[in-house]
């Protein structure tokens, strides 16, 4: 039975979160106005309690390609901590969490431009980076 770690993160505005989760291929994620409780890879009722939880057959079928638990995000003063169990971490939330990370920021970025009225331009450079540019 994998143990479940609480992970320091800046994800404050679920939109983007949900946004973010999306680009990454999770698209079934269901929330909660009050935790739930987060289930293990044996469909096990666990005593950590979440949010935002992807299901395990999502995790399963998006993230990791076999057995893995659900994956959750607590609010907790203002924002959202992810919920890993802590085998999932070591296989594939290390990996993960970057490319979650990059896009929830974009993603924040794109509606802080949109609500103060500016025009924001993205550019992808030949290694990867994102450039973006915002027009006043």
């Amino acid at each position: 039975m994998s143990h479940y770690t609480e992970i320091q993160t800046e994800f404050r505005d679920l939109e983007c979160l949900l946004q973010a989760l999306a680009d990454i291929g999770i698209t079934n994620v269901q929330t909660h106005e009050e935790p739930q409780q987060l289930r293990g890879y044996h469909n096990d009722l666990r005593q950590d309690k979440a949010h935002v939880i992807v299901p395990q057959s999502e995790v399963n079928a998006k993230l990791s390609g076999g057995a893995s638990n659900d994956l959750g995000f607590v609010k907790k003063d203002g924002s959202y901590q992810a919920i890993v169990s802590d085998y999932d971490r070591n296989r594939w939330w290390d990996k993960k969490q970057g490319q979650l990370k990059q896009s929830y920021n974009l993603r924040k970025i794109k509606k802080e431009a949109r609500r103060s009225g500016k025009t924001l331009s993205e550019s992808k450079l030949e290694d990867g980076t994102i450039k973006l540019t915002l027009a006043v």
